[in-house]
């Protein structure tokens, strides 16, 4: 028979199997049910999104303008996020004073780059690149030059008539350096700081192309058209704004 004694112990043992218990669920099982779906459900719809974009782009008249809703990711772990970078058909993507290594304005002074991948689809023409999930960015502050890396890109061409704006301005300043891009464009998912963009955290967001009467194309964000506005007038919906400043 069991004593008061026993039934307290085999109450108390139930108490801390049932405590590990939900520990493993909250710590070990959730995270990965949460990598899982990121890795395998969240994917899905963003590489379809981003193939619309592309194709959207290849499909779009010279001299005209259009919006593209994109989705991007989470970081599949802590420091990574979700990336789309395109490259012109001249070089790797440079972004000029993108890297702020502090609070305040005068801290933008890092430059950062992505050398451009060697995908063979890619090779001669200008080129879109997504990075759903584990892009990262290698820090610049103290060290010159950043480097943006990412496992493994999924890569689209541009029609081969088609290419990238070699130069876009992202902020212009009086006394310190400009906020310039070269070679192409990177928007990013949860990595701050990196691109000269405020950071973005949302999954779906909209993204701008103008494309001019020479198929040369521009890509941009709300915050740069909202920049080009009051740059040069409120008619003014552009991306491309090489020349103008």
């Amino acid at each position: 028979m069991l004593t008061i004694k026993n039934k307290k112990a085999l109450v108390l043992k139930a108490l801390i199997r049932i405590i590990i218990a939900v520990i493993v669920l909250l710590l070990v099982v959730i995270p990965a049910c949460n990598m899982i779906s990121k890795l395998f459900f969240s994917s899905g719809s963003s590489i379809k999104a981003f193939e619309e974009f592309v194709n959207g782009i290849n499909e779009m008249p010279p001299d005209s303008k259009e919006a593209f809703l994109l989705e991007l990711g989470e970081g599949i772990t802590m420091g990574t996020g979700s990336a789309i970078v395109g490259f012109s058909k001249t070089g790797n993507y440079k972004c000029d004073e993108c890297v702020k290594c502090g609070p305040g304005v005068a801290m933008w002074r890092g430059d950062m780059k992505i050398t451009r991948p060697s995908n063979p689809e890619c090779a001669g023409t200008a080129c879109i690149f997504l990075c759903d999930g584990n892009f990262m960015m290698l820090s610049a502050c103290g060290a010159g030059t950043g480097i943006g890396e990412c496992e493994e890109y999924i890569c689209m061409p541009l029609n081969s008539n088609i290419d990238i704006v070699d130069e876009t301005t992202i902020k212009d300043r009086t006394v310190l350096p400009d906020v310039l891009w070269h070679n192409g464009f990177l928007f990013l998912n949860y990595i701050p700081f990196v691109n000269g963009l405020e950071i973005n955290k949302e999954k779906q967001r909209t993204l701008y192309v103008e494309k001019n009467k020479g198929n040369m194309i521009g890509v941009c964000n709300q915050e740069m058209l909202d920049y080009n506005r009051d740059k040069f007038g409120e008619d003014k919906d552009i991306c491309i704004n090489k020349g103008l400043i």
